[in-house]
Parts: C-alpha cells; structure tokens; sequence
C-alpha cells in the first residue's frame, strides 16, 4: 500500500462552500487545512502499519505477544500457551499460635530438650501395639533408626512373636536380665511364647537363650 504525498493547498484558491440552505460558508483557513491533511497522512501510516501485523512483514510487540498468548487457543496461531498463574490464596484469618506452630511442625523446644524425643515416640507405639503384626511393624521401625530394643519386661515378652531371629536373640537377652525367679509376673505366660520360639526359630543360639530363660523362670 503506497502512501499519499503531503499535499500544499492554497486558501486562496478554493471557493467558499455552499450550505444545504443555499448559504455559502467562507473557505477554511491555511492551518485547518494543514491539520486535515497531516491527520490524514498519520491514519494512513496507522493503516498501513496494521496491514503489516496482519500480514507478517512486521512482529508484534512482545507485551502483545504476552497477552495474546494466554488467550484460548493461542497454540493453533503459533503462540506459546503460558497459562495465568493464580493470585496467592488469602491467609486465614484468627489463626491462632497454637495450629501455626502445629502446621510447622515439631518445635525448636522440643526438638532442644528431648534429643531421644524420636525414641520415645517409637518406644511408646511398640507399648501400645496390641497384637503380633503391630508389634512386628513397631519394632520394625524402632530398630530401623538405630535403636535398641526398651529394658521393658512386657514389651520383651510381647517381641518374642517377631519371626527374625536376631530380633528374638536380643528380646531374650533382655528378658535374662529382667527376669526374677519364680515370683517374676506372667510367668506361664512367658514360658508358653518362649515354646513358639523353640519350635519356630532355625537358630541354635536362640534355642539356647531359650533354654536359659526358661531356667532362670524355675
């Protein structure tokens, strides 16, 4: 599309324009026409310029790139797909100290003064465990970070139903020195586990432990 040339127009050459109404007007002066025309001459170049985004010949601005790439179907017309990122969600309101310090987890205090905080946590689920797959799992888990098994006499008798023999090996070890002779607590009890173990186990050093602790039972 080519572009009209600037034109110079003389006032004094135009005729004065004739109304509707039969009246004629008086020409319009030198600097109107001039603006006219320099009005006319921009739109061209505006035209001009938009003919040449349709077209390709000239790239579009990148904030236009940017805000027409997050519209449906950008892809289809060679944009990039950005999706909007969604505003932050709004803080809840009257939360109190308490459920932040929950939600950030266990305190720096707690963390200060209770260096075997984690071994009592596993300890107290082993106590609490109630039947052989949860005290297998408890006990699991307890040896698992490193730790060794309580000098508890019920949560040892509890442990003699766990089917690995290192674990049974140091269950009965710990019973041996808690045990007290006849008057010890669950003492049918305890003898009918250590059975399971006898006849379970594929460990000779068990079978001995076993017999040991059945001794010192009376």
């Amino acid at each position: 599309m080519g572009f009209r040339g600037r034109r110079e127009v003389s006032t004094a050459t135009l005729p004065d324009r004739v109304r509707m109404d039969g009246k004629t007007s008086a020409a319009p002066d030198e600097a109107s026409l001039k603006a006219r025309v320099a009005k006319g001459t921009a739109y061209d170049k505006y035209k001009a310029q938009l003919h040449e985004f349709f077209d390709g010949k000239r790239e579009l601005p990148q904030n236009l790139k940017d805000m027409l790439a997050t519209r449906p179907g950008a892809e289809d017309f060679g944009f990039e797909k950005v999706d909007e990122e969604p505003p932050p969600a709004p803080a809840a309101k009257g939360k109190s100290k308490k459920k932040k310090a929950a939600a950030a987890g266990p305190s720096s205090r707690r963390r200060i003064a209770g260096g075997g905080s984690k071994k009592a946590e596993l300890e107290k689920a082993l106590k609490a465990a109630v039947s052989p797959v949860q005290t297998e799992k408890a006990v699991n888990e307890l040896r698992d970070a490193g730790f060794a098994l309580p000098a508890d006499f019920d949560v040892l008798s509890r442990v003699l139903s766990h089917p690995d023999d290192d674990v049974l090996r140091e269950a009965l070890q710990g019973l041996l020195g808690l045990v007290d002779g006849p008057a010890t607590k669950s003492k049918n009890l305890l003898k009918g586990r250590i059975q399971n173990v006898e006849l379970t186990t594929g460990s000779s050093e068990v079978r001995d432990l076993c017999a040991q602790l059945k001794g010192a039972l009376g």
